[in-house]
């Protein structure tokens, strides 16, 4: 025992190895697939249009919109995509190169200050955007991608001309084609009726691809004229692919299938076209007079070297070891052709030899910039960045070691240009979460723990790494308490400008960030779980695909955050998905991904780089045994409680008459609707009237009102208590802000009634919701209704007869829709057009009805409580043209189930144009845009109610002083006494 002591203490001694990741082919396959899918990024937007830039974001919603702004950041970060897609064979060695010099042109012409490019340029002219900023981050980030990608591209001469993953690549897209066509198949349902043949050939001409793919990828082809042949075959049944889908484009429910169609067809050509430029004996020759030497796949380098300057004729015999003699005409003639064939296969790649060492070269030069002016040599840290177009060095600086700065102080030690006290001087604050020690961050962000890691090697007992997993299992920790799935980091939040685009700010784990208030947000980054696959590659692929199955991903692969904060969520909504991809987020994952995938490339490409090898030393810093503890009790407890959520008010109402009308205001600048609980209504547009309204607060029966008529009894009441003034069993008004509701329920029908003013467009959606609670079969009417004004409302009160005489009416009946404008009184006179349009959604439309008479739809000595058009069975009149007293009334009749929910919609709008209308007309039969209204109702109020001093509150006690201003208000008018004087 005592002589093998020190071989125990040697054993023990032994630094605790960890368990490799091991992920299944399945997690594995996934991984593969949202890497092609994020790539898509990068493929659809960095091109010719943004100078070969990436725009900062592509927004789907609330509006879509690209942000035609870039950042080095971004731009380091698009370089090195480039590589990452060659490294997953997404795109060839051509396309790489070709990428990356178009994006090396254009900086070579963007302005620039002692090296370094702004902090933001406008893509399309490329002008720094005001105030002109260098960022030091951004700065040593696109510094450090430089470094990184230039000895990648150096090695690529090292590699076969054909990328081993060309095929890995190519199956990897038709996999993301095959993963739509199952979700086209699983569709609950077509716009069009789609004939059988239709969906057969477009499967057959997949499953052909699929087969040939796995045969191609199982044989290994090794031979420049085998993988030469199966290229050609894949290029041809991708093609079929293209053509089974254009046969009929409209038909299939996935509306992604054509587009990665065409991509798998291109990234076929592109792989078969490279090694047709490398190797043009291929398809100039014969394979019979192809021998082995030619036949294997070289290198680059290797095919810039090889030459067939020899004796006899262009030194065929170098090749089969044959004299001139030997060879017949037409064979002396095929060795001519062989012999320029292989010269000009060898000079495309010396050429891109050539490429590949002017890009390495400018990469390099690129990353040299000034940092000295960023520098303070006392402190020895670096400022945030400096206001060139004020001359102003920012006064903060960066102090933290756990922070996006360690890559650009990293950078600036390895050049000389620090000295590496800036290293040590950069804090190592403690802190204590879950148990394990990790370095204090300033927000407590993924962002700031692993973003350097992207590049920057990690060594195992080193304090950085111990943060790392550190970092991690908070995170896991504390979404596990919030019950959502985990990764925070900076990133866009459910708040949007008053351009409707998301707003972007950084949110962190509480207890790991020096900044207070992490735990009153609560937002997930599903690329902070990407980048945690560089850490834990098996726990971060599981929370990324529940995320997945949560649907959480959209066609560019992860949207950018799902918030779960309350405040920021609409009613009964339990979060909203930020749907937008940013250009440094798609790329900090399609790296992370590949780091797992392939093994560290980027880490191996930084570690090669002599400048760096030199300073790896810092990274290597022990986990300290003492130190100075951050206290954040404070935050740790917020994590146990989190806040408690926020209200919004709300006013609800439940009588069916006030002595005071409850009004409320929806508007979006242009358009305005009052309605008040009672259900009378009126509609503004600019400075018209769009439909009939007095100022009465007894009777309060002027607007536009929806009617429900049971059929077999011939009973009927209205969706709100006007104009029928029929007392409902149960009756509820909810007024909040940018949104009007009604519920009530009569005879075994429940309506629920919505009222919104969409923000994108000048219309007022009225929703009905039609619920059958009764165990038969039950045929309603629905008929809306409304007097047309379309004309100031003093000039309508003082001749209302006068007013009702220009007004021409016009039933669209395929449309289902009513289109109203006023005769001009001048030639040159441009008048507006009405449009009212009715839609029914879920159920069976029996009979639509029409009518813009309003003595034919009220008759004789009838009011709007009981109108001829209500008491009588028949359909609408159908009365069009000159009207003498002109309405829009619109009839639907449907069958309810028991239980089953319709849902009709009557939109009202107004327009410049006849042809500006029939495009609303035409847009709102779609139920998507529909209910987009609805959202962004919502999400405009939210952007009204963040100008200060906005707020709920303030917004519902303006609209409760609205209704004193509308209607008159007995209790506020002052005594008779006080008056008389």
């Amino acid at each position: 025992l005592w002589g093998a002591a020190p071989l125990i203490a040697w054993w023990i001694s032994l630094p605790v190895e960890r368990a490799s990741a091991e992920l299944s082919d399945v997690q594995t396959h996934f991984l593969h697939i949202l890497a092609r899918k994020t790539w898509g990024f990068f493929e659809d937007f960095v091109g010719a249009p943004d100078n070969w830039l990436p725009p900062d974001n592509m927004q789907e919603h609330p509006v879509r919109v690209v942000a035609h702004r870039t950042s080095p950041t971004n731009m380091g970060m698009s370089l090195l995509a480039n590589l990452t897609a060659w490294d997953f064979g997404f795109v060839s060695l051509g396309q790489l190169l070709a990428r990356t010099s178009a994006t090396f042109a254009t900086m070579e012409r963007m302005a620039r200050h002692h090296g370094h490019f702004y902090n933001w340029y406008d893509t399309l002219t490329l002008i720094p955007l005001q105030p002109m900023y260098v960022s030091a981050v951004d700065s040593g980030n696109l510094a450090g991608h430089l470094l990184t990608l230039a000895p990648g591209l150096v090695a690529l001469g090292e590699q076969p001309i054909v990328s081993a993953q060309t095929l890995d690549g190519i199956a990897i897209t038709l996999d993301v084609l095959i993963g739509h066509r199952a979700d086209a198949g699983a569709g609950a349902g077509t716009p069009v009726p789609v004939p059988a043949q239709v969906h057969a050939q477009v499967d057959a001409a997949i499953n052909i691809m699929h087969a040939q793919l796995a045969e191609e990828r199982r044989a290994a082809r090794t031979t420049l004229p085998a993988l030469h042949q199966a290229l050609s075959a894949l290029c041809v049944a991708a093609d079929a692919i293209v053509a089974a889908l254009a046969r009929a484009p409209t038909s299939l429910a996935e509306p992604q299938l054509p587009g990665w169609a065409a991509k798998l067809a291109a990234q076929c050509r592109n792989a078969r076209d490279e090694l047709r430029e490398l190797a043009p004996w291929l398809t100039a020759l014969p394979d019979g007079v192809i021998d082995s030497r030619l036949s294997t796949i070289p290198t680059l380098r290797e095919l810039a070297g090889l030459s067939l300057a020899g004796s006899g004729i262009n030194g065929i015999n170098d090749i089969g070891g044959i004299t001139d003699s030997d060879l017949a005409p037409a064979e002396r003639t095929r060795g001519h052709a062989l012999a320029l064939t292989v010269a000009a296969g060898s000079a495309a790649a010396q050429r891109r030899l050539d490429q590949i060492g002017v890009l390495a070269a400018q990469a390099r030069s690129f990353a040299e910039m000034d940092f000295g002016f960023l520098y303070n040599s006392t402190t020895n840290l670096l400022a945030i960045g400096c206001n060139v177009s004020e001359r102003r060095l920012d006064a903060s600086c960066y102090d933290l070691l756990a922070s996006e700065i360690r890559l650009c102080s990293f950078v600036g030690i390895a050049q000389g240009q620090f000295p590496q006290e800036h290293w040590f001087a950069l804090g190592r604050q403690l802190c204590i979460v879950g148990g394990e020690q990790l370095l204090l961050s300033w927000s407590g962000s993924m962002f700031e723990y692993l973003m350097p890691l992207l590049v920057m090697p990690t060594y195992p007992n080193t304090l950085l790494d111990q943060t790392y997993r550190a970092i991690i299992k908070a995170q896991i920790d504390y979404a596990r308490q919030r019950g959502v799935p985990w990764g925070i980091s900076e990133s866009g939040y459910n708040i949007v400008d008053a351009n409707l685009n998301y707003q972007y700010r950084a949110f962190g784990v509480p207890g790991t960030g020096m900044k207070r208030g992490l735990a009153d947000d609560l937002v997930v980054a599903p690329y902070a779980t990407m980048l945690a696959l560089m850490v834990d590659a098996e726990a971060a692929c599981d929370n990324l695909q529940r995320m997945a199955a949560l649907g959480f991903m959209g066609k560019y692969g992860f949207y950018e955050a799902i918030d779960y904060t309350s405040a920021r969520l609409p009613r009964n909504q339990d979060f909203a998905v930020i749907r937008s991809f940013m250009a440094h987020h798609q790329g900090m994952g399609l790296l992370a991904l590949s780091y797992v995938l392939h093994n560290r490339p980027m880490q191996r490409r930084f570690e090669s780089d002599p400048l760096f090898q030199a300073t790896m030393l810092v990274l290597q810093e022990r986990v300290p045994k003492s130190g100075a503890f951050h206290s954040n009790s404070a935050e740790l407890a917020a994590m146990r409680a989190p806040a408690p959520e926020t209200v919004m008010p709300m006013r609800i109402i439940t009588q069916t008459s006030t002595a005071q009308p409850e009004v409320q205001l929806l508007s979006n600048g242009r358009y305005h609707v009052m309605v008040t609980a009672a259900g009378g209504s009126y509609s503004r547009w600019k400075d018209l009237a769009v439909t009939r309204w007095r100022e009465d607060a007894t009777a309060d029966n002027w607007g536009t009102f929806c009617y429900v008529r049971d059929v077999d009894s011939g009973l009927f009441w209205s969706t709100a208590f006007q104009p029928t003034l029929v007392e409902p069993k149960k009756y509820e008004v909810i007024f909040s802000e940018g949104r009007a509701e009604f519920r009530r329920h009569d005879r075994g029908l429940d309506l629920y009634t919505e009222i919104v003013v969409s923000p994108e467009d000048d219309i007022e959606l009225r929703r009905t919701r039609i619920t059958n609670r009764s165990n038969v079969q039950r045929t309603v009417e629905f008929t809306s209704y409304a007097e047309v004004v379309m004309a100031p409302a003093a000039a309508d009160a003082a001749h209302p007869a006068f007013s009702k005489l220009f007004v021409q009416t016009e039933i669209l009946r395929n449309e289902n829709a009513i289109l109203c404008t006023r005769r001009p009184r001048t030639k040159d006179e441009q008048m507006p057009w009405l449009l009212n349009l009715m839609t029914v959604h879920d159920g069976v439309l029996l009979d639509a009805s029409f009518e813009t008479s309003r003595s034919e739809f009220l008759g004789r000595t009838n009011s709007t409580v009981a109108p001829r058009a209500m008491l009588d069975a028949e359909p609408l009149g159908g009365g069009e043209g000159s009207v003498l007293d002109p309405i829009v009334a619109i009839r639907y009749k449907v069958i309810l189930e028991p239980d089953q929910v319709v849902t009709l919609d009557v939109v009202t709008g107004m327009t410049e144009t006849r042809e500006a209308a029939l495009h609303l007309i035409d847009k709102y039969q779609d139920r998507h845009l529909a209910d987009r209204v609805f959202e962004l109702a919502w999400t405009h109020s939210q952007v009204v109610l963040r100008h200060p001093p906005a707020s709920e509150p303030h917004a519902q006690l303006y609209t409760r002083l609205a209704s004193s201003i509308i209607y008159p208000n007995a209790a506020l008018r002052a005594d008779a006494a006080i008056l008389i004087r």
